[in-house]
């Protein structure tokens, strides 16, 4: 029987012991992980909510909030527009009523994981607060912390049908721009079988330029030279790397473009 703590004491003793933390369990495969492995965190107390933080800015998304509940928030709606355009391309309708927010994140290979990276989100824990890639092992993720959006901000996932399908690639990309000069940037990319990354080399070609005339060949040759990822039976690493900085690129000029109309 899997055991299902009504304490996070409870759930972290559980997990301290060799247990894995679970609650939609939509990831899972049968033989993915034996039920006796498995820790039930869904009746945790207090971790299904979304509130202000205490910054008054940031929305406090709890781990047990499920994908579809997060997609339809007024809130997140006002203040994270591109993350509601990315949870309508995550699984389908039936994935989403399930999935949870820790289990994405946690999962480590969730389309969430580079836009929290590319947004500066933080991760409350059991273990203290870190960033969007460094869940400590064993830890128990209690909620997000998502900053607003700034005014450029864009996510685009690439697969293979438009959502329920195995991600080729999910982009991210938060900037201040400031009379057609980049201010600030942060991109990321990662989902599937690339793992989360900041890609630092693209933002320090970005940051201080003026983009009247940017060489744009120039950013996607950088982007994928940058992209650590793999290949596997459904596409080669070099693929993703050009589906990236196309995506980027393209996206970013699109964006650009329509702050100049």
């Amino acid at each position: 029987m899997i055991p299902k703590p009504s304490t996070l004491a409870e759930a972290v003793a559980l997990s301290q012991a060799g247990g894995l933390f679970a609650a939609g369990r939509t990831v899972l495969r049968p033989g993915a992980a034996p039920d006796d492995n498995l820790i039930d965190i869904s009746r945790l107390p207090g971790l299904d909510g979304i509130d202000e933080a205490a910054d008054g800015g940031s929305l406090l998304i709890g781990a047990l909030v499920t994908l579809e509940r997060l997609r339809r928030d007024a809130r997140v709606m006002a203040r994270n527009p591109a993350l509601v355009a990315l949870l309508g391309l995550v699984a389908g309708l039936g994935v989403r009523t399930l999935a949870t927010v820790g289990g994405n994140v946690g999962w480590g290979a969730g389309d969430l994981v580079p836009f929290l990276l590319a947004h500066d989100a933080r991760l409350e824990t059991s273990e203290g607060v870190h960033d969007a890639v460094s869940l400590p092992a064993g830890a128990l993720l209690l909620a997000v912390r998502l900053p607003p959006q700034p005014p450029m901000s864009f996510v685009e996932k690439a697969g293979y049908r438009a959502a329920f399908s195995p991600t080729l690639i999910t982009v991210a990309l938060c900037a201040e721009v400031l009379e057609q000069r980049v201010t600030s940037v942060r991109i990321a990319a990662g989902g599937g079988v690339t793992r989360p990354q900041r890609l630092g080399r693209a933002e320090a070609l970005l940051t201080g330029v003026s983009l009247g005339g940017f060489d744009w060949q120039c950013l996607a040759d950088t982007i994928e030279d940058e992209l650590d990822t793999v290949s596997d039976a459904l596409a080669s690493a070099d693929h993703r790397r050009r589906v990236a900085a196309r995506l980027i690129t393209g996206r970013l000029v699109e964006e650009l473009a329509r702050g100049a109309a």
